[in-house]
């Protein structure tokens, strides 16, 4: 008997966007496997996709995760540590270093 793929559960930012009505459990699951599909990330998928707007989606992540909120743009660009990681590393893991103190690197 052939097994079909079974769907993912919804947990994290995905069940977080549904219980906040920004996405119906279809919506989102649907959203969770094309992401995989396309190889990036959830939230990139439903930013690129116009499902829910980058900004709602980075205060829903703030909270959820009890990540503080950064707004880049207000970051002068001329003041981040510069050289200290490979561009390559940064856009795997998509993080940037903001601050240099001492040895440690945030």
């Amino acid at each position: 008997m052939a097994s079909t793929p079974q769907a993912p559960r919804l947990s994290g930012l995905a069940k977080r966007l549904v219980n906040d009505g920004l996405l119906n459990e279809m919506e989102a699951t649907s959203a969770q496997l094309e992401a995989r599909k396309e190889k990036i990330s959830f939230t990139q998928y439903l930013v690129d996709n116009k499902k829910v707007n980058a900004r709602r989606i980075a205060i829903i992540a703030s909270e959820e995760f009890g990540l503080p909120l950064i707004d880049l743009g207000a970051l002068d660009i001329e003041t981040l540590p510069k050289d200290l990681l490979d561009e390559k590393l940064i856009q795997a893991h998509q993080a940037i270093p903001i601050q240099k103190r001492g040895n440690r690197l945030f």
